[in-house]
């Protein structure tokens, strides 16, 4: 098979898995491309609270959709502050996602 580039539009689902009392989080996302990933990288490497802004920025720039609910039970939109209130652990299995260095591709991704 081909290797297919990543065009505008193009969507992956996926799933972390539950970590610790943490649930599962099912996700629409847009892969980031490889300037984009290495952006993220440079701004992470710098540690602290830059690392964390920039995982929420790269998350909210790419994740389309997910099953997250606010307190509510209502859908939570894809928000930098709620972003920042999802458990570190699922929020970096969500950024490694988005990078492409984790998650599982469905059947609907292959075809893509």
């Amino acid at each position: 098979m081909s290797l297919k580039l990543i065009n505008d539009g193009y969507t992956f689902a996926g799933r972390v898995e539950p970590i610790g009392p943490f649930p599962a989080v099912e996700v629409k996302y847009r892969p980031a491309l490889a300037d984009r990933v290495q952006q993220y990288i440079d701004a992470s490497n710098r540690g602290g609270k830059e690392r964390s802004d920039a995982s929420v920025k790269l998350l909210t720039e790419h994740l389309v959709s997910w099953d997250v609910l606010d307190d509510k039970g209502e859908p939570a939109a894809i928000v930098d502050v709620n972003l920042r209130r999802v458990p570190y652990p699922i929020r970096e299995k969500l950024v490694d996602m988005v990078c492409g260095y984790a998650g599982k591709q469905s059947a609907d991704d292959e075809k893509n």
